[in-house]
């Protein structure tokens, strides 16, 4: 199962659509391969877009199941 938290989110298959874009180190927002991990705790991650500024919380970190919005 695959948990997205994202208010932003629109079309039905957005939540798959940012979770593979996360998975391929690529920014949902941008689309750029700019993702720069931050601090971790637990199994969770954070990662900062360098490029457009957009910040996830991500976890597993490796093999991305949640996702959720910072800020």
């Amino acid at each position: 199962m695959i948990v997205v938290e994202d208010t932003k989110l629109a079309p039905p298959n957005a939540a798959e659509q940012m979770i593979t874009h996360l998975r391929m180190d690529r920014c949902p927002d941008c689309q750029k391969h700019s993702l720069q991990p931050g601090p971790r705790g637990g199994s969770a991650q954070n990662l900062t877009c360098t490029s457009c500024g957009a910040r996830w919380n991500v976890a597993p970190p490796r093999y991305i199941m949640f996702a959720q919005r910072i800020g």
